[in-house]
């Protein structure tokens, strides 16, 4: 296997067609983003299984793909809601999101498209789930993650997430201002944590 300090590894359920993941890896490898599609994919025995696609990164890569200063910029228009109203970043952030909103205008609706850290694993993995279709919305998302990555990581530390403190995946959620949430079950009590990475631009 290789390193996933590389770049990206592109999980999915059996009903997405891996030409569809290969064609979107490719797209990124030209301009310069490793994504290794996974051959064996998720299948779920239901009347309705569940759908999604899951990047997973190791953090080192994800905090390669900008600079800091340019995640600030970022966060600054997030808190002016004058996002759509900046110049666009040149950046890997932006290509990776205009190939994330071409390839959701290419699955069913309801797959889910998300992004995150193989932690505790590859299986149940921390990850924020990517919404809607636009380019630029996307991008915010992409960069308001990178902005909470380091506490991000501090949490998972001090909670164990990464050696057995968790029971399954751990899910991120992005709030309204920016603010992200951080969700997981307790292994030993198996009640539902919660905690809440503010914002501040």
């Amino acid at each position: 296997m290789p390193s996933r300090a590389r770049g990206l590894r592109a999980h999915s359920t059996s009903d997405i067609r891996l030409e569809t993941l290969q064609d979107f890896a490719a797209e990124l490898e030209s301009g310069g983003l490793h994504v290794e599609v996974e051959a064996s994919q998720h299948f779920y025995k239901s009347a309705l299984p569940p759908s999604w696609i899951a990047f997973l990164g190791a953090p080192e890569w994800w905090v390669s793909l900008v600079a800091g200063d340019l995640i600030l910029i970022a966060v600054k228009h997030a808190a002016m809601g004058a996002w759509k109203n900046r110049a666009r970043m040149a950046s890997a952030v932006s290509a990776l999101a205009k190939s994330l909103a071409s390839l959701r205008v290419r699955i069913e609706p309801r797959t889910a498209i998300r992004v995150g850290l193989p932690i505790p694993n590859e299986d149940d993995a921390t990850e924020l789930r990517i919404v809607g279709a636009d380019q630029d919305e996307i991008e915010l998302q992409l960069l308001l993650f990178l902005y909470h990555l380091p506490n991000l990581l501090d949490v998972i530390n001090s909670e164990r997430l990464d050696s057995g403190g968790a029971a399954g995946p751990v899910w991120l959620t992005l709030k309204n201002h920016g603010d992200l949430d951080i969700g997981w079950q307790d292994a030993e009590t198996l009640e539902a944590r919660t905690r809440t990475l503010r914002l501040r631009p």
